[in-house]
């Protein structure tokens, strides 16, 4: 696999001063009402400035194609999910590192103590107002997706789920192939050991999959809000 992929060619306000704004004020941008000179200032600014990069150097970008090379050899396919995870992590790490702003997230796919209270629910609704857990849960929606990424790299987190010694032993039995074949074979079955000690927590292998599985559906449910 080859992959480039250049920067957009476009100018927008982020570039200049829309950075100071995000460290400065976060997800807690005020209201138009309750705005100090200062911040209604850098509100038109803003506004006034990306009207000024669309009529100019935007229009000239907007006719450049982006710089996107992608090349899939064979043996990218063998194993596509592998593949695609050595890209994807990284990326949902950035994402989380340097994120901007916050989706929406549905609360029922959250744990309950990341959910609004009903009030909070309502004044949601009715103006939109943003509860304490607003970007609580789409940190915790990131997290589960590089969780699963992280386990689908890195299969060794199954070993956990054993414990104690392997000790197994092959017993003839009564049984032979003498039906479906003329070379009169012996047919063996495993039994375990005098030291066999191995136990298998199938609950928490069962817990862990589980987890993998719904941040993957996760990331799928989400793509679309895969943005900085």
């Amino acid at each position: 696999m080859k992959v480039y992929i250049g920067p957009y060619k476009k100018w927008i306000t982020s570039d200049k001063f829309g950075s100071y704004m995000n460290k400065k004020y976060s997800f807690d941008w005020p209201s138009k009402a309750n705005r100090t000179s200062y911040e209604n200032f850098l509100d038109f600014f803003d506004e006034k400035l990306n009207w000024f990069y669309r009529k100019t150097i935007n229009r000239i970008f907007d006719s450049i194609e982006r710089n996107i090379t992608v090349r899939i050899d064979d043996y990218d396919v063998w194993s596509a999910d592998y593949t695609l995870a050595l890209v994807i992590l990284p990326v949902l790490k950035k994402i989380k590192e340097a994120k901007q702003g916050t989706p929406y997230v549905n609360f029922e796919d959250v744990p309950k103590e990341l959910r609004p209270s009903a009030k909070e629910k309502k004044k949601l609704a009715i103006d939109g107002s943003m509860d304490e857990y607003f970007e609580k849960r789409w940190d915790y929606i990131l997290d589960e997706m590089i969780f699963a990424f992280e386990h689908i790299l890195d299969d060794s987190w199954e070993d956990e789920f054993y414990t104690g010694e392997f000790d197994i032993k092959l017993v003839p039995t009564d049984n032979d192939y003498n039906e479906v074949s003329e070379d009169n074979a012996t047919l063996y079955k495993m039994e375990n050991g005098p030291n066999h000690t191995s136990v298998f927590d199938k609950e928490g292998f069962e817990k862990a999959s589980k987890r993998i599985d719904n941040g993957l559906i996760l990331f799928g449910k989400y793509y679309r809000a895969l943005w900085t």
